[in-house]
């Protein structure tokens, strides 16, 4: 992949080094803001997910019209937000959900939600940020949009996330998207259920190589928590509680211990 300088979002005195590598040529064949072409939104794969995050979306459908902001405006909002106002933070979510206004604006917009990770907020309002945050990678048009999305939702950490990433690999027509998704996987997840569909996708034919090496990589950072999870928990073990058995001749023994003998 070519290398790649940060961006610069934001406008005035109050613009924000953007985390991520953003608006660059890529291996991917992607460039600059807005190309890509036009796909239909995802569908969740996961209805668990789905009832995890009604409390985001009825908070953005209950609300009063969102607000069309210009990049000036988002950057005021943002530093409200920082302040610690809801309101301006509430107004900032509307605006990405809405795909309204300017493409820069919004991916202001976006890339701020994706840094409220790290800072205290209520479950409304982490609700609100997250629902955001996935509208714009379902039904954003622009892959510039949904790539940044895939760098909120990493930034953000939130474990529900795995499931719309797994969408995003499987069914977006974006390479980079495809790619950003593998690498959440690798990032958040930590279950078998996700090393069975980082496997599945390590034998399809249908991914780009940087897509087919990122999803191995995944696959072998989840592996490793997994493991690494397992190690822990047994040496956490305590041989003192584990319950009394007999053997045939009637001798009392640990049943952890036995079958630590005998390699279970």
């Amino acid at each position: 992949m070519t290398s790649c300088s940060p961006s610069w979002i934001g406008t005035g005195n109050t613009k924000r080094k953007y985390k991520r590598l953003i608006n660059c040529e890529s291996a991917f064949g992607i460039c600059g803001i807005g190309s890509g072409r036009y796909r239909k939104p995802l569908d969740d794969r996961n209805q668990n997910n789905r009832s995890n995050n009604e409390n985001g979306a009825e908070v953005l459908s209950n609300s009063s019209s969102p607000q069309i902001l210009d990049s000036v405006n988002v950057d005021r909002f943002c530093d409200l937000a920082e302040q610690g106002d809801t309101n301006a933070l509430q107004v900032l979510a509307m605006f990405v959900s809405s795909r309204q206004g300017s493409l820069p604006a919004r991916r202001n917009a976006l890339a701020y939600l994706g840094g409220t990770g790290d800072i205290s907020a209520t479950n409304k309002e982490i609700d609100l940020v997250f629902g955001a945050v996935v509208s714009a990678l379902q039904h954003e048009k622009s892959v510039a949009m949904r790539r940044t999305a895939g760098d909120a939702l990493s930034d953000l950490g939130d474990p529900r996330a795995i499931s719309y990433a797994i969408t995003a690999m499987e069914d977006d027509k974006s390479k980079l998207v495809q790619w950003r998704a593998a690498r959440i996987l690798g990032e958040l997840g930590d279950a078998q259920e996700t090393v069975a569909v980082l496997k599945q996708a390590s034998f399809s034919s249908k991914y780009a190589f940087d897509i087919a090496f990122e999803i191995q990589d995944a696959l072998r950072k989840v592996q490793a928590r997994i493991d690494q999870a397992q190690e822990q928990s047994g040496d956490n073990y305590d041989d003192t509680e584990a319950p009394l058995g007999r053997d045939r001749c009637g001798n009392k023994f640990k049943r952890g211990c036995i079958q630590s003998f005998f390699g279970r």
